[in-house]
């Protein structure tokens, strides 16, 4: 199978289920459960009216494919987390979403329909949507075939921070929502590019460590959290090494590797429920980690899972500055979210 942004990981359960709650779990097979209803649909029907045919528009999808929507949907179903927050940021919220799409928190009331990787579609199709707005990088080809006989689908990735613009800007056009999904992008944009302007010369070498103190990924710059720190000038030192079981921008790591990059910031996402240990403390205790530079001048930083690794979306905005923080001390002094 494809292996999406949440892909299936064969390592210890912890990071298995960091990187997969953002779409709800993740069974052994991605599947579209029970049997679609309705005829299959790859265009919303216009109002037999002037007015309808003057707002006819058609947009080309994160898969390529050309979807003519002639008036804004009214009934959108979202699956995945990162399209129910594009959604929200636009004013356009869906009315109905995944299991593991919690954020914001209007949105645990609406109704789920399944996971991102096991989407019911009987569910889906009760809710009567005029669109569908699948995750180009977890739902299978043949899962958005199903989901297509229930609705029209528009697959969107959210894989680096210009394809989280895209699809604020792309969202909006669809949902007749262009000046909000314009302001929303660019708002984010120019918090980037804030933090650019006052990047120093020098700029430091990170690792970024995903998972927890026993098995843990690193996060190259082709991943979201990569992109992001890519961004704010650091250098990564981790650029190559096989996609984890298909998994984009993140590749399996050992304590020993990462002793002979030595870099100079650590940056760690730990999987593990909120209040237990983070994967940084958990090491304190390794001489190896004890010895690495960055442990050694206190710049190790636990940063945010959620919005870095598991639902990559607008809320990104709300980490730049701790990030650049975290990265230049001495430029940036400490702020709030």
């Amino acid at each position: 199978m494809r292996a999406g942004r949440f892909g299936r990981l064969c390592l210890p359960g912890l990071v298995a289920a960091m990187l997969l709650v953002a779409c709800g779990g993740g069974g052994t097979k991605q599947t579209a459960q029970a049997t679609a209803v309705g005829p299959q649909a790859t265009q919303i029907a216009a109002a037999a009216s002037p007015t309808a045919a003057q707002e006819s528009r058609t947009f080309t999808d994160d898969n390529g494919k050309t979807l003519t929507i002639p008036q804004p949907p009214k009934r959108v179903v979202a699956l995945s987390p990162s399209v129910v927050e594009i959604l929200y940021a636009i004013g356009a919220p869906p009315v109905a979403r995944v299991s593991s799409a919690v954020y914001p928190e209007e949105a645990k009331s609406l109704p789920a329909v399944g996971s991102s990787y096991q989407p019911s579609i009987e569910q889906i199709a009760a809710q009567q949507p005029d669109l569908i707005i699948a995750d180009q990088q977890i739902q299978r080809p043949d899962v958005i075939a199903e989901l297509e006989k229930v609705a029209p689908v528009f697959a969107m990735r959210v894989l680096t921070v210009d394809d989280l613009l895209k699809g604020l800007r792309t969202a909006g056009r669809i949902m007749g929502k262009a000046e909000q999904g314009e302001r929303a992008a660019q708002a984010i944009a120019d918090k980037f590019a804030a933090v650019q302007a006052k990047l120093p010369a020098q700029r430091p070498t990170v690792f970024i460590m995903v998972g927890t103190a026993d098995a843990f990924f690193a996060a190259k710059p082709t991943s979201f959290v990569g992109d992001v720190v890519q961004r704010l000038g650091a250098r990564n030192l981790v650029t190559e090494g096989p996609d984890t079981a298909g998994f984009p921008g993140f590749t399996t790591y050992s304590l020993e590797r990462l002793v002979q990059l030595d870099p100079d910031v650590i940056l760690v996402a730990t999987a593990a429920p909120p209040n237990a240990p983070r994967a940084s403390q958990v090491l304190a205790a390794n001489p190896a980690w004890a010895n690495l530079r960055a442990v050694k001048s206190g710049r190790v930083y636990e940063i945010d899972p959620v919005t870095l690794v598991q639902s990559a979306g607008p809320r990104v905005a709300q980490q730049v500055d701790e990030l650049a923080r975290y990265l230049y001390p001495s430029v940036f002094a400490a702020t709030t979210r």
